[in-house]
């Protein structure tokens, strides 16, 4: 694995010294980038679980794949890999230190079966990892079932009041029999308070706007009539939301026309779905917006010199709110990007009056590994193949030799051509406890395309239903690991290579930004 990357970097390195004297900036950035990846090598965790929920008292199993960061090929920096499980409130329930044996990273959680109901996280990480910070850690989200939990239901009733809201929380049975006339004690924000139900088995909670999205602390006093505790959640019942624009590029730019995307997101930091419209200063409507996925929306504008836009939005059964967009720059210069099957075009947009620089750069990588570096003027278009270029995240700036970063966009690079994986077994049927054989196939058009790591949970199909939009080892590697923030339902980019998922692709790519690395200080 180290002689291969080795041989990549000598290839690269070797082109980069082949540059003219007239593109000595050019050699300098791409030596710089391939010193950075050579003496400060990443890791990725990918962790693969035989289910997403469990009952209290299971055991969690569990493979982990550790790869390099640039190549996605099997890590040999690393001997142990860390797991740790934790709740909602960050607390560690365990952490398990994996060794390499058998050439594999495998094991188990045990779950205790006094666990309480509820979410909790998986995080996986190498030491060399926790370098890159908590943002590139593996991430999972496991559900857990306690049955003595499950005896207990509760419903949140909402009712506005002149000063604040009222939040009715009433507790019953799956049969709808409501647990009445039982002491109950909470705790919210820090304070522990004593109630009794009412005959419906309700208790209320005055609230203000602060203590929207904060987790209450529930339990039955002295454990009557069984020991019942549980963390539940306060969502706005104003349907609240925030509006962040994101003009491609980075600035808005007079005179030029840009897509602007836009992201909309709950108190709970979840998507929301919005409509309205975008007006100028003088209260004219330039466009009619709306969420077109996960809060995630765009609209084309061009801003007009002196003018001031700001955007209307609604949801259902919400308020109108108001959000500003950025003002336009007077003087600037931005990426554009075009994306299709086949090729990643761009285009170098400037406003009129942006002076002329001699020394102007387009740098793209993939992951810290150089893919070109030519000098640029405004107006100046190019494309690159998309069979030319690594799968992940590919990164686009715009700087010139002082070191100035003047844009920067980022796009995911996801081809067709992937091997098949085909799994038969010898006989249609199995009596209970039978051995099963099974064959496993990879259909590849190459040997070395068919090498590779295979790892396969066995579960019941009838008590087992899997997410298909939840992230799996291709969305973690090409897309998750990469990226910053939280993204809903990863997996629903990779379905298919349909054009509307691949604009819906691109529309997360304009609204979640990439900072692995920082090209200045490179």
């Amino acid at each position: 694995m180290k002689k291969s990357i080795l041989f990549i970097l000598l290839l690269l390195g070797i082109w980069a010294l082949g540059l003219s004297k007239e593109n000595s900036f050019s050699q300098k950035v791409i030596l710089q980038l391939l010193k950075l990846v050579r003496q400060y090598p990443q890791e990725k965790v990918y962790l693969q679980t035989d289910r997403d929920h469990y009952e209290a008292g299971d055991k969690i199993w569990f493979r982990a794949f550790l790869t390099d960061a640039y190549t996605h090929i099997p890590s040999e920096l690393s001997r142990f890999v860390y797991v740790e499980l934790r709740d909602r409130q960050d607390s560690l329930y365990c952490r398990l230190k994996i060794p390499f044996r058998d050439s594999v990273f495998s094991g188990f959680v045990p779950l205790s079966d006094k666990l309480a109901q509820g979410d909790y996280f998986l995080r996986a990480y190498s030491y060399w990892m926790q370098n890159t910070g908590d943002d590139f850690i593996f991430r999972k989200k496991i559900r857990v079932i306690n049955p003595q939990s499950s005896k207990v239901q509760v419903a949140i009733t909402w009712e506005k009041t002149d000063e604040a809201y009222v939040a009715d929380i009433r507790f019953h049975n799956s049969r709808n029999e409501s647990y009445d006339k039982v002491w109950v004690d909470y705790v919210l924000g820090g304070k522990t308070k004593i109630v009794r139900t009412d005959d419906r088995g309700s208790f209320r909670i005055n609230l203000d706007s602060l203590n929207f999205g904060e987790k209450v602390l529930v339990r039955f006093k002295d454990e009557e009539p069984f020991k019942y505790e549980q963390t539940i959640y306060l969502p706005d019942p104003g349907k609240d939301f925030i509006v962040s624009f994101l003009p491609e590029g980075g600035n808005l730019l007079e005179g030029c026309q840009q897509t602007v995307a836009m992201k909309v997101i709950g108190p709970d930091g979840l998507s929301r779905e919005v409509s309205g419209m975008i007006m100028n200063d003088k209260n004219e409507q330039v466009a009619y917006v709306q969420t077109v996925h996960k809060g995630m929306g765009a609209f084309n504008l061009t801003a007009e010199p002196g003018r001031h836009y700001y955007g209307l939005f609604s949801m259902e059964g919400g308020k109108q709110k108001r959000f500003d967009l950025p003002d336009a720059v007077a003087s600037g210069i931005g990426l554009k990007l075009v994306i299709n099957a086949d090729m990643v075009g761009y285009v170098v947009m400037a406003t009129d009056n942006f002076p002329e620089i001699e020394n102007l750069y387009v740098l793209v990588h993939a992951k810290g590994v150089p893919v070109m570096c030519y000098p640029v003027q405004a107006g100046v278009k190019g494309r690159l193949r998309v069979e030319d270029l690594p799968e992940g995240i590919l990164h686009f700036l715009l700087i010139d030799d002082k070191n100035n970063v003047y844009s920067e966009r980022v796009c995911l690079i996801y081809k067709k051509e992937r091997s098949e994986i085909v799994v038969t077994t010898t006989k249609p049927d199995y009596f209970i406890r039978e051995q099963v054989e099974l064959e496993v196939q990879v259909m590849a058009d190459s040997l070395h395309s068919k090498r590779g790591s295979f790892s396969i949970a066995v579960t019941d199909d009838a008590q087992v239903e899997q997410d298909s939009l939840q992230g799996h080892i291709l969305s973690y590697f090409l897309l998750s690991s990469d990226l910053k923030g939280y993204i809903e339902d990863p997996a629903f980019y990779f379905k298919n290579h349909r054009v509307t998922t691949m604009r819906l692709l691109d529309l997360l790519m304009l609204t979640q930004g990439w900072s692995r690395f920082k090209m200045p200080d490179v």
